[in-house]
């Protein structure tokens, strides 16, 4: 079983071919992981489908989604996975983006500067990347349970929505402080910042709306919101004195006595799956 690199690939014929061959060959020469990639069965962009193609074609415990342009600190990278392999649901080995210009991106490739350069200039400027973006490692369960959406075609959004399904369903990742560098190639939808398909527009704006409900986003991704649980009696759960848990968007949940009791089936899906406390009715 093991662990698979799945890379969404589209190429251009130009920079993004460039820069897939060094970041295939740096892959190569610090993972020992086979690398598969996917591309859509149809004309448009959807990574999702991509990645789905790549999923097919390998039988590993542990997938490294890695995009074909980035590049990561190999240390970080294998720490992800070792976290993975030990029961995280997903991990992601890297936080701050830098995205090299294109002069200095050139330069690398043509082996005129080492990786990482020494005195990069850059793009844009350097901003803490999005969880489900660049290189995400995830369980092969985890990505059965909260795949990429396939209904995000075209350019944009698809990787914050599935960052954010993936800490409303399992929880927050291990997540290490590398750097991610981007290599420049031009963009897909020059001066865009957010999804350009109207659909995939509608479709962030539910995701953001679920963050942080486990109900409700299993809702956005199946499509069928399932009723809301009431338990009675009442759930108890206990935790030192004074924990303040944020279990859901505007829900605090302070144990003000070291004991909180909720009805609330959101609620209980989530204290539920928090190290911090202990359901006291659990067998």
């Amino acid at each position: 079983m093991g662990v698979a690199v799945l890379v969404p690939l589209r190429l251009d014929g130009g920079w993004r071919d460039r820069a897939w061959t060094a970041v295939s060959a740096w892959l190569a020469d610090t993972t020992g992981w086979p690398v598969v990639t996917g591309a859509p069965p149809f004309d448009d962009w959807c990574k999702a489908a991509a990645v789905r193609a790549a999923y097919t074609l390998v039988d590993a415990d542990v997938l490294v989604v890695h995009d074909a342009d980035v590049l990561t600190d190999p240390p970080a990278l294998h720490r992800a996975v070792v976290e993975v392999e030990a029961g995280r649901p997903w991990a992601v080995p890297h936080s701050h983006v830098h995205r090299l210009d294109r002069a200095t991106t050139g330069a690398v490739l043509a082996g005129e500067q080492p990786f990482p350069p020494p005195a990069p200039r850059y793009d844009r400027a350097p901003y803490l990347g999005v969880a489900g973006g660049g290189v995400t490692v995830l369980s092969a369960a985890a990505w059965e349970t909260c795949p990429l959406d396939g209904r995000f075609c075209g350019w944009g959004s698809e990787d914050e929505a599935w960052g954010w399904a993936l800490e409303t369903l399992l929880g927050p990742p291990w997540r290490s402080p590398a750097l991610l560098w981007h290599l420049w190639h031009p963009h897909a939808q020059p001066g865009a910042r957010r999804a350009v398909n109207p659909e995939s527009e509608r479709l962030w704006r539910a995701y953001r709306r679920a963050r942080g409900n486990p109900r409700l986003m299993r809702g956005v991704i199946s499509g069928v919101v399932e009723a809301k649980v009431v338990h009675s009696p009442p759930v108890v759960y206990t935790a030192p004195r004074g924990t303040l848990i944020n279990a859901l968007p505007g829900r605090g949940v302070r144990f003000l006595d070291g004991t909180y009791t909720t009805g609330d089936g959101d609620l209980v899906e989530v204290l539920d799956r928090d190290p911090r406390c202990e359901r006291l009715d659990r067998e």
